[in-house]
């Protein structure tokens, strides 16, 4: 039995080979257009997500002597969706706030054939309502009361 020979293993030296595009095929760059986040979306944009998904164009903050147009509904809408955020009931990217906000639509029953100052009016009072209902509670969970 001392007789059996082993063989041992052969090493053959490899070089990594990194694939190269030919030199005469230039590789187009994609420019990939990332969401920001849903807190940046102002600052990177230079308008609120909401004047995007409401479609509201540049007329979103123009006040006139009669009123100051949807400036005080989208406000009121990114209040309750920042609320919302901290508490952690929204994740910070748009697609979780195009979700909450169909949410919202659906459960105060507004239709897609409405007007959009009709829409974002009804959204702006709802968010008022559940924010109002917070602030009672925070309150009276202040006081004791609950």
């Amino acid at each position: 039995m001392s007789s059996t020979i082993f063989r041992s293993p052969a090493t053959s030296p490899t070089t990594p080979v990194t694939p190269q595009a030919p030199a005469d095929k230039a590789v187009p760059r994609g420019t990939s257009e990332v969401e920001p986040p849903f807190t940046d979306y102002e600052s990177q944009k230079g308008h609120p997500f909401l004047v995007d998904h409401y479609e509201l164009g540049s007329s979103w903050d123009m006040g006139d002597m009669y009123s100051e147009a949807f400036a005080p509904e989208v406000d009121s809408i990114n209040t309750y969706l920042k609320h919302a955020m901290d508490k952690g009931e929204v994740n910070n990217t748009v697609e979780s706030v195009k979700n909450e906000l169909k949410r919202i639509e659906k459960m105060i029953n507004v239709r897609k054939d409405q007007r959009k100052a009709v829409k974002i009016g009804l959204v702006a009072e709802y968010v008022n309502f559940i924010l109002k209902s917070e602030n009672i509670k925070k309150e009276s969970a202040k006081y004791g009361m609950i």
